[in-house]
């Protein structure tokens, strides 16, 4: 299934929308969630209504300096993206302090997810 904002392709809406109307017909329960970082939040929160947040599964991309783990720059919540990722269980994301509302910029600043 296909959904864009602007309905050019596949289904008018959010891929979200598209989700909620089929979601609990899925097959297997297990899910894997890659794109705009409120996109998986979203998606995962309603996947968490079918399935454990430990079959659910995000890719989370952070900005990335020394891609070892020693700078801290793609840190979130402790974990270090570039080695501890960048695929992440739902269950270790819940509650986070950061997963879809802050990064770092370039300069290691913490903003808004959306700045």
């Amino acid at each position: 299934h296909v959904s864009t904002e602007d309905g050019s392709t596949g289904i008018r809406g959010l891929v979200t929308d598209l989700m909620r109307g089929r979601i609990s017909g899925l097959p297997g329960r297990e899910f894997l969630n890659c794109g705009p970082e409120m996109m998986m939040v979203k998606a995962a929160e309603l996947e968490s209504s079918v399935a454990p947040p430990s079959k659910i599964f995000c890719i989370v991309e952070r900005y990335t300096k020394c891609g070892i783990g020693l700078c801290g720059s793609c840190a979130l919540d402790g974990y270090r993206i570039c080695v501890d990722g960048p695929v992440f269980r739902y269950s270790d994301l819940v509650g986070s302090r950061d997963f879809g509302r802050h990064k770092r910029r370039a300069s290691g600043r913490l903003v808004g997810i959306n700045e």
